[in-house]
């Protein structure tokens, strides 16, 4: 039923995820992770939502490289 529907915002699989979660639907919250890792996500925002379901740390570290390396500086609030 899912592969019918039109998921692409990062909102949208971060409430799969969460539902997923709730629910320990371990098949689907992957497939929502994997879907995710191709989306852009701001760079705190994904350590801490990506720390959050317990992917390897790893795979976050061009993530701890973009935020402590960006010129701009860091907003507490999540952008839109």
């Amino acid at each position: 039923i899912l592969a019918r529907c039109k998921v692409t915002s990062v909102d949208e699989w971060m409430t799969i995820i969460n539902e997923a979660d709730l629910w320990q639907m371990d098949n689907l919250r992957e497939h929502a992770i994997s879907q995710l890792r191709q989306l852009y996500i701001e760079p705190v925002y994904k350590i801490l939502t990506f720390s959050q379901y317990n992917t390897p740390p790893d795979e976050l570290v061009p993530s701890y490289i973009d935020a402590i390396t960006r010129p701009a500086y860091c907003l507490l609030e999540r952008p839109i």
